[in-house]
């Protein structure tokens, strides 16, 4: 990240509040984060799959995201070393009650940093008070690593509608995003699934309490 990215940052981070340093650490360096794996047998899988909460897009912290531990899921015996070169299904998140298994989830902060590289995607950085995390919009119909197609509310199913999109956002929005956490290259990001950007200061306040309520 750019020195003038880590400004912007910096910024951003002191408008949301002052942090503890549990917070602090949770943002922590890309570089000395370490992926915790456990991988989950044929029986713990079926029983993920009948509980209504684990087919849900889960509200969480970025804090939490970036302490999650990765579930694999294997339906026969394989070496722990390709088991580690496959990609996690969902994440299970270290709540103030318990853990929660999650597929798919919803942060809410600000953009406080923005780029977009040649490989037809977006990149923006996303800070909630409680740490930061990459968000990717993929400009093309779908997402290249996955096949999934993109659908930002209905306006970025076909790959002119993403590119429109993408140009909204911007440092300094107050946005919310859904999506599918993935580990690249030693650290998480988001594939952004759908987004909502310039929001009202108050839904951010409710995103927090929705959170807390229900972690």
């Amino acid at each position: 990240m750019t020195s003038t990215a880590s400004h912007e940052t910096e910024s951003a981070r002191g408008a949301t509040g002052s942090m503890d340093d549990d917070d602090e650490d949770a943002m922590g360096n890309d570089r000395e984060f370490k992926v915790r794996r456990r991988r989950v047998d044929a029986a713990e899988a079926r029983a993920l799959g009948k509980r209504q909460s684990f087919w849900c897009t889960t509200k969480c912290f970025v804090r939490e995201i970036l302490r999650a531990d990765e579930l694999t899921f294997e339906e026969e015996e394989v070496s722990e070393a390709e088991a580690s070169e496959r990609a996690s299904e969902c994440y299970e998140l270290r709540r103030k009650v318990g853990t929660t298994i999650a597929r798919r989830v919803e942060v809410c902060g600000y953009v406080v940093e923005r780029r977009t590289r040649k490989d037809s995607k977006v990149i923006f950085t996303l800070d909630d008070g409680t740490g930061c995390v990459e968000c990717v919009v993929w400009m093309q119909d779908g997402d290249a690593a996955t096949g999934e197609r993109s659908d930002l509310f209905g306006i970025a199913s076909a790959a002119d509608g993403a590119a429109a999109l993408a140009k909204e956002i911007r440092v300094g929005s107050l946005a919310r995003v859904q999506g599918v956490v993935r580990h690249w290259r030693g650290h998480r990001q988001i594939n952004t699934k759908s987004v909502q950007i310039d929001l009202d200061p108050n839904q951010e306040c409710l995103f927090w309490l929705d959170v807390t309520e229900h972690g």
